[in-house]
């Protein structure tokens, strides 16, 4: 009997094709939720230091991800020049700007921060690359 040929590390061509195929399903499979709002919630944060509105910065500090969803503790306290002051007071306001409110900046209907964030192709990309990379690990294992 001949000895069926095997790859380095003893891997058979057909067990090599079989973990080809399970990670193309892998990788075609789309991105969990959280995965997605974990991103964005990076994005977002990353669109903020730009400070598109003068709270931004600190309102991005005081949201984070809860299963797969962003959220934002209304009364939990965020410094912004030099005081303290609850999320609930900035948050809306650093996303949307205000017409009524200049220190907001001016009204923003499609959001400042958090919202074009989910939009950008940098947190989709980020995404995908990640689940490549969590992929391509735990094959090498």
């Amino acid at each position: 009997m001949i000895p069926a040929a095997t790859f380095r590390g003893g891997v058979t061509p057909d067990e090599a094709a079989r973990r080809l195929r399970e990670f193309t399903e892998q990788l075609e499979a789309p991105a969990t939720a959280e995965e997605f709002a974990e991103q964005m919630l990076r994005q977002a944060v990353q669109n903020a230091a730009r400070r598109p509105t003068p709270q931004a910065p600190a309102a991005s500090q005081g949201v984070s991800v809860e299963r797969n969803r962003i959220v934002g503790n209304a009364s939990a306290s965020v410094a912004i020049g030099g005081r303290t002051v609850q999320l609930g007071e900035i948050l809306m306001g650093s996303e949307f700007g205000s017409d009524l409110y200049t220190q907001f900046g001016p009204r923003q209907p499609r959001g400042a921060w958090l919202f074009p964030a989910a939009d950008d192709p940098a947190t989709i990309e980020a995404v995908e690359r990640e689940r490549v990379d969590e992929l391509i690990e735990e094959e090498v294992k």
